[in-house]
C-alpha cells in the first residue's frame, strides 16, 4: 500500500513537471547580446535585425516547460536588453530551445528547420551548436571574468 502511494506520488510529481507555459510578449528590447557558451559574438543594436529577432522569439513564446532531468545548457545564447534593463535570455542548443525569462528556465525540442531559421535570424552558423563545452573560439575575445582577480594577480 505505501509503495503503491509512493508510486503514484512520483508519477504525478514528474507529470507536473511536464506543465507547458507560454510567456508574455518580449515588449521594447533595443540591445541583443549574442553569446557562444561565455564568448561575446556580437552586440546587435540595429533596430530592423533586434525587431526581426524579437518577433521570430515572440512567435514561439507557447509551448515551454522544465524537462524533468533540468533545463539543458545552450550554445548560443542571445542576452536581451532594453537599453540597459535585463530582459531575459533565449538560447539554441543542438535540438532545442530555451529561455529564461519571468523568473524561470525553460526549454522546448526543436526541428532542424527552427533551428536553422534562428540562426539565419541572428546571423551565426550552425558549427557552433557542435563546439564541446568550455571549448573557446580563438578568434573572439576570451571570456570576462565573473569575479575580480584575486591580489595575487590569478
Amino acid at each position: 500500500m505505501k509503495r503503491s502511494f509512493l508510486l503514484m506520488t512520483l508519477i504525478l510529481s514528474q507529470l507536473s513537471c511536464y506543465q507547458k507555459v507560454s510567456y508574455k510578449l518580449l515588449g521594447d528590447i533595443t540591445k541583443i547580446v549574442v553569446m557562444d557558451q561565455n564568448q561575446k559574438l556580437k552586440e546587435i543594436t540595429d533596430k530592423e535585425h533586434v525587431a526581426q529577432i524579437v518577433k521570430s522569439i515572440d512567435q514561439n513564446r507557447h509551448g515551454w516547460y522544465m524537462p524533468i532531468q533540468g533545463t539543458p545548457i545552450p550554445k548560443i545564447k542571445l542576452l536581451l536588453y532594453n537599453d540597459e534593463e535585463f530582459k531575459g535570455s533565449f538560447g539554441i542548443g543542438e535540438d532545442f530551445l530555451w529561455t529564461q525569462r519571468e523568473g524561470r528556465f525553460d526549454a522546448k525540442p526543436a526541428t532542424d528547420e527552427e533551428l536553422q531559421t534562428f540562426l539565419n535570424t541572428v546571423g551565426v552558423d550552425k558549427k557552433r551548436l557542435y563546439r564541446g563545452f568550455g571549448e573557446l573560439d580563438p578568434q573572439l575575445p576570451p571570456p570576462e571574468r565573473a569575479f575580480p582577480p584575486k591580489k595575487d594577480g590569478k
